[in-house]
């Protein structure tokens, strides 16, 4: 299990991520919502070797997360992404990628769709974690 673990998420991502977090606090592991005050930068220059950040980005071209992955990666700090777009800026510096189906606008159902698929993914991620945790 890593140190610390930092969650990024703008938006509806950041409902989607404290929904994840609220189900990590019930079994005593207590993540940080990086973006919670709009400090993700400085939050990102103050992980050590150890920490673990887990980006939610959609379309993965936000300028204020890559400058945080950018420093991320000079720290040697794991990352991972969930995504639906495997050819978005933050692809280029995130260790690990879960990509999504983009299916927002094909369907017009626009952030329902989104926060569906990322909360599946961080729900298969947990029941991991309780396994893991578990054994």
């Amino acid at each position: 299990m890593k140190k610390r673990i930092f969650i990024f998420g703008h938006g509806d991502s950041q409902i989607t991520a404290l929904n994840f977090i609220n189900k990590l606090v019930k079994i005593n592991i207590f993540p940080v919502l990086a973006t919670a005050y709009n400090e993700e930068i400085y939050i990102s220059e103050g992980m050590q070797k150890g920490d673990f950040a887990l980006f939610i980005s959609y379309q993965a071209n936000s300028q204020v997360f890559n400058e945080c992955l950018k420093i991320l990666n000079k720290k040697g700090i794991s990352t991972a992404l969930i995504t639906a777009n495997e050819k978005g800026k933050l692809c280029d510096y995130s260790k690990y990628i879960i990509c999504i189906p983009d299916y927002e606008k094909e369907n017009k159902i626009a952030t329902f769709y989104s926060q569906l698929a990322f909360m599946y993914i961080l729900n298969n991620l947990y029941a991991i974690i309780y396994k893991m945790l578990n054994k």
